[in-house]
């Protein structure tokens, strides 16, 4: 797109002679710089925004209303496993001992666990055939589930972040 280094006010043109008939250039009180312009234009677009926006209570229940069709659809379908392209891949990963001690991991999980308040762990908390763990998802409206890091004390924190040490 051409963009003009200055733009006539009054004409809408790039033609300064336009805007006053004999020739004024660059300084002229009718004429925009490139800059005033792209700052009139980018305010004024930020402004629009805001003013056609959804209020906040309309954007979380939209949210709500997509978070739950994602969830009733994927759902519904059976659990195959994870894969790449919905085949799965029979013996990608063998259970074996690795060699790996499991205990600072078990430890790290009760030290997160005994941080949490009970209504907390109802959060989090689930048996291994519950459908909550299927729900997590990585799309912009999904409303997330569990505890959020906002809703931890410092302490708690500490203890989630040691989970992923």
């Amino acid at each position: 797109m051409f963009m003009p280094n200055e733009f006539c006010v009054k004409h809408h043109s790039r033609d300064a002679s336009q805007c006053h008939g004999d020739g004024a250039q660059a300084g002229s009180r009718d004429l925009l710089s490139r800059r005033d312009f792209l700052t009139v234009l980018i305010a004024g677009s930020l402004l629009a925004r805001n003013a056609f926006a959804q209020t906040p209570e309309d954007t979380r229940a939209r949210f709500r209303r997509m978070s739950e069709e994602a969830e009733r659809s994927g759902l519904a379908e059976p659990f195959k496993g994870i894969t790449a392209n919905g085949k799965v891949v029979e013996g990608l990963f063998p259970i074996k001992s690795t060699g790996v001690a499991t205990a600072p991991v078990r430890h790290a999980a009760e030290k997160f666990l005994s941080s949490l308040t009970g209504e907390q762990r109802g959060k989090i908390s689930f048996p291994i055939d519950d459908p909550e763990w299927r729900k997590w998802m990585n799309q912009h409206f999904y409303l997330r589930q569990g505890v959020s890091f906002g809703e931890m004390s410092e302490t708690q924190r500490q203890a989630a972040t040691g989970l992923l040490r």
